[in-house]
């Protein structure tokens, strides 16, 4: 069983509703669009989100090239590829 917390039953409404500090200013509901939108991203390619976002921070800034960058959004990552690297 993974420690990552499990996005899949969490939706928008309760994760506002988990942080209504943020949401409550313009720039709050603007970093909650982003992550709700990441999030969702990531379910719609078959990613679980929190391993795929733990991915991302972690290569993003190893990345040289726009390449390199795009190899890491979830519509170019398989979800084997993000377990196996979770496992080693």
């Amino acid at each position: 069983m993974s420690a990552a917390p499990n996005w899949r039953t969490h939706n928008a409404a309760s994760l506002k509703s988990s942080c209504p500090i943020v949401a409550g200013t313009p720039a709050g509901a603007r970093a909650s669009a982003v992550v709700y939108s990441l999030v969702e991203t990531a379910k719609a390619n078959g990613l679980e989100p929190y391993t795929w976002l733990s991915h991302v921070l972690t290569y993003q800034p190893l990345a040289k090239s726009v390449d390199e960058i795009e190899a890491l959004m979830p519509w170019n990552l398989h979800p084997d590829r993000l377990a196996f690297e979770q496992i080693a």
